[in-house]
């Protein structure tokens, strides 16, 4: 592909490239640094075999493989896991950069102003979708919008008269199997394929042509083909019968629908950075598109001094463009019966951050300094709620790692875990969000303990044979001697009880074992090994 291009797009690239990593690498350094694993990331310490075929089943089989590779890799670390846990979130923060790069480029046509485009693509990888991405290690869902872009880029070279027809049919092959690639990655992020094509619409507002319906039906269409193929595939192959992913479509469902899009439960999209999708904030981004939208059709009304009727219908005809391409990138919010949590409603989030960009650049460049603070308000956002959410797991491990390294001994024959039946905050304090942020991974279901008590197994070197069970924090239970009990919620709300108890210190806001926060724990003491 870089020999297509031209050189100074390159060494362009490069830059931005270099740039991004760096920026990606300081906001998700406490992600990376801290070893810590979270509630899917689990799912790479019991069976990756399991994971696997569940992904196929959901139509996601490159995603399958790439899961695959990531739990052999952190399975057979032992009780390295976490580092290799962070290795592999560095390769994901690099392809990250890599994509925010390319995206980058793309903008530079509509927006030509590089900071101002950098600013644009940093805002967007500080959603909360990318940082939940990261903590969980979900580098095929990055590489999904990679190929996605990448396929646009193909797609968009074939339009281009300096290429002979051989090698314009390369180029589309590549594109056809860059888009392939995407949505048996995670169909629902390759619908990022058709964002250039909406910033090529809006970038064309108050000009009286119809050039971008040509890109318009061509973009629409070869997406359109190929997610069809996909499914039919897919639909013959597997019939999906797992409760929350009924992945069949019913189009008098889809119509009926249609309306939960602009529900206030699905507007928590608007929130943007705030991952407790706060009313008042979504409130005032809506407001903000309302204001440009009017701004912009202001700004229309006075360079038509003729008053030429054509202009305002090409105007209403780009709008319903940009709505068509908005109703296909949410698509999956009004087909499925899913969970609303931050990472669906990723293209939601992107699709209003644009608008607010494009409109705001068309009607005033000076305007551009909204994208500077959005940049900024993100950055400072990420930052945050990565290093807490981090935290929050690794505290929650670690007092588990560390209250059973104490009380191992040769005639320990279980763990017995007391956790929270109805947990609405983390182990540091704050409020939970979904199954994305802060939460409590030992509360969050049987299946969740299983994994976690093998990954505390694993860490400590001990039997992966170790019986395990769980009671909710009330019951009354009385385990044998020879089982080690954990109290889950000592850890928010305790104080030191015994002298054995005394690393653990209660601190404002945060509370973990400070004492022993990167401290490796002596395997030798408890398995002679």
């Amino acid at each position: 592909m870089i020999k297509y291009l031209k050189n100074a797009t390159v060494n362009s690239f490069l830059k931005d490239f270099l740039f991004l990593a760096i920026f990606c690498f300081l906001l998700y350094s406490s992600a990376i640094f801290i070893p810590f694993l979270q509630h899917d990331g689990y799912r790479y310490i019991s069976t990756p075999i399991t994971q696997c075929k569940w992904l196929i089943m959901l139509g996601r089989p490159l995603a399958a493989i790439v899961e695959f590779l990531q739990g052999v890799i952190i399975t057979y670390s032992t009780n390295h896991y976490f580092l290799a846990a962070g290795i592999l979130r560095g390769i994901l923060v690099l392809i990250m950069a890599f994509t925010a790069g390319i995206a980058s480029q793309a903008l530079r046509k509509i927006v030509n102003n590089k900071y101002l485009c950098l600013g644009i693509v940093c805002s967007i990888i500080t959603l909360p979708g990318f940082i939940g991405f990261v903590a969980t290690v979900n580098i095929s869902n990055i590489m999904a919008i990679l190929f996605a872009g990448l396929s646009y880029i193909f797609l968009e070279l074939c339009s281009e008269d300096r290429f002979g027809a051989g090698r314009k049919k390369l180029l589309f092959a590549a594109a056809l199997i860059s888009i392939y690639i995407s949505l048996l990655l995670y169909p629902i992020l390759s619908f990022l394929f058709l964002i250039p094509t909406m910033l090529r619409i809006m970038n064309g507002i108050g000009r009286n042509e119809y050039k971008f319906l040509k890109f318009f039906f061509r973009d629409f269409v070869f997406l359109g083909i190929n997610s069809l193929v996909a499914y039919a595939v897919f639909r013959l192959l597997f019939t999906v019968n797992i409760v929350g992913y009924d992945n069949s479509i019913k189009f008098m469902q889809v119509i009926d629908s249609l309306h939960k899009l602009f529900s206030s439960d699905y507007l928590m999209a608007a929130s943007l950075w705030n991952i407790y999708n706060s009313k008042m904030t979504a409130g005032f981004v809506l407001l903000l598109i309302a204001a440009l939208t009017v701004g912009i059709f202001i700004k229309i009304s006075a360079a038509n001094k003729c008053r030429r009727l054509s202009i305002y219908i090409n105007t209403f005809v780009r709008a319903g463009a940009v709505f068509a391409i908005f109703f296909v990138l949410n698509f999956h919010l009004i087909l499925f019966k899913i969970i609303l949590v931050n990472r669906m409603f990723l293209n939601y989030s992107i699709f209003l951050l644009l608008i607010i960009t494009v409109l705001a650049v068309k009607i005033n460049r000076k305007f551009g300094v909204i994208i500077y603070l959005f940049a900024v308000a993100g950055s400072l956002s990420a930052l945050y709620i990565s290093s807490q959410n981090a935290l929050n797991a690794y505290t929650e491990f670690n007092y588990a790692a560390a209250r059973l390294y104490h009380s191992y001994s040769r005639q320990t024959k279980g763990v017995h875990f007391i956790i929270s039946k109805t947990p609405d905050t983390g182990f540091n304090r704050l409020p939970s969000e979904g199954d994305s942020f802060n939460i409590d991974t030992t509360s969050t279901g049987h299946v969740d303990i299983k994994k976690f008590s093998r990954a505390l197994f694993m860490y400590l070197g001990l039997p992966l044979d170790l019986k395990y069970s769980f009671s909710y924090c009330g019951q009354l239970v009385r385990p044998r001697r020879d089982v080690t009990v954990i109290n889950m919620n000592d850890i928010v709300y305790r104080a030191p009880m015994t002298k054995r108890d005394t690393a653990y210190k209660t601190i404002p806001g945060i509370q973990t074992v400070w004492k022993k926060a990167f401290e490796p724990l002596d395997r030798k003491k408890i398995t002679g090994k």
